[in-house]
């Protein structure tokens, strides 16, 4: 082990702030016929992974959960995710 440190503090805040927004308020995942959004939640919930594990450093060694929970594939979730979630909500006002 060379000492390197291969945390992301930003993925981790994301993580972080993702993880306290579904505790905290849950009721956010509701449409207006009180059933779950599935696909906003699956992202979000796939974005916090990745932040997680990126975050506190650890690389997953195989490519294809590499590439799953990377760092880019936090950031696009969370982008998708801020897509769908409030662009479709705005748009049924």
């Amino acid at each position: 082990m060379s000492g390197e440190k291969n945390s992301d503090w930003l993925l981790l805040i994301i993580a972080l702030s993702i993880m306290l927004l579904i505790v905290a308020y849950p009721p956010v995942f509701i449409n207006a016929l009180g059933r779950v959004q599935y696909a906003p939640l699956l992202l979000l919930l796939w974005a916090m992974s990745a932040g997680f594990v990126r975050g506190i450093g650890f690389i997953p060694r195989q490519l294809l959960v590499r590439l799953v929970l990377s760092r880019m594939a936090c950031y696009f979730t969370l982008a998708t995710f801020i897509e769908i979630f409030f662009i479709h909500r705005l748009a049924n006002y």
